[in-house]
């Protein structure tokens, strides 16, 4: 992820916040963030509990159907949002730059400026 720094999938999850009244966006962000991370680790296997092995596209979905069955329909909108966020942020970031052949989103010059990369 050096050098790979991007706003956008913050400002979706707030666009998202305000259009469904959502008051905090942390279980939100979890799950795009375990969305992207599944959609670019396709090959890994997770041993959860020790139980049982799945593979990790499908993290994301186990961790809403457990929200849906621990918490109800309410709190799994919740988990929703981000996985829509998430897919919509991987679909811009990782796919449609190898279609046309350019980055789409980009980080704003002034996070930029605030938070030079000093990676080298």
């Amino acid at each position: 992820y050096q050098r790979r720094v991007h706003g956008g999938a913050g400002s979706m999850l707030l666009i998202s916040a305000y259009l469904y009244d959502m008051v905090f966006l942390s279980h939100s962000l979890v799950m795009m963030v375990v969305y992207v991370w599944s959609r670019r680790n396709p090959e890994e296997h997770l041993n959860l509990w020790g139980v049982f092995t799945i593979s990790a596209p499908y993290l994301a979905y186990l961790l809403l159907g457990l929200t849906a069955l621990l918490g109800g329909a309410q709190h799994a909108i919740v988990d929703v949002i981000g996985i829509a966020v998430g897919h919509v942020y991987w679909y811009l970031a990782d796919i449609l730059p190898r279609i046309i052949g350019r980055q789409i989103l980009k980080t704003p010059g002034f996070i930029s400026v605030l938070f030079p990369c000093t990676l080298r």
